[in-house]
């Protein structure tokens, strides 16, 4: 069970691959810092919902999504950045993290949470099977 579930934990991380757009991101971070006009949902060319435990993606402007290693849809989660997690931080906290880092964000697909939720509620919920190492 263990061994599934680290698996599917690791699966489907995508980085966002270019400079630009991470600039163009830590950029809007800033100005989301500190601008009252700037809209907060809007961080550069991603539009982001804030919600917990991990912030996640709502829209990507057209112009910026060739950027990405794979088209980004709605729900994607948007899980750290530089290696530090999202998981539990203020917004507050998490535009300080974007600010002060010259990575790109780590974004996983929606659809691999689901597939984790339902895997850890059946690997819970059925009876113990064999051990198999091609697991």
């Amino acid at each position: 069970r263990d061994q599934v579930l680290q698996r599917l934990q690791k699966q489907d991380t995508v980085e966002m691959q270019s400079s630009g757009l991470a600039s163009q991101i830590r950029a809007g971070a800033y100005l989301a810092q500190f601008e009252e006009e700037v809209d907060p949902e809007w961080i550069g060319p991603l539009l982001i919902s804030w919600s917990s435990p991990c912030p996640t993606l709502r829209e990507v402007k057209p112009d910026f999504l060739h950027y990405f290693s794979r088209t980004p849809s709605d729900g994607d989660v948007i899980q750290g950045c530089s290696g530090v997690p999202f998981r539990g931080c203020s917004r507050t906290r998490i535009l300080q993290i974007i600010c002060d880092s010259q990575d790109t964000l780590d974004v996983k697909p929606a659809q691999s949470r689901q597939l984790e939720h339902a895997a850890a509620t059946l690997l819970t919920t059925q009876p113990d099977l064999p051990e198999d190492e091609n697991v």
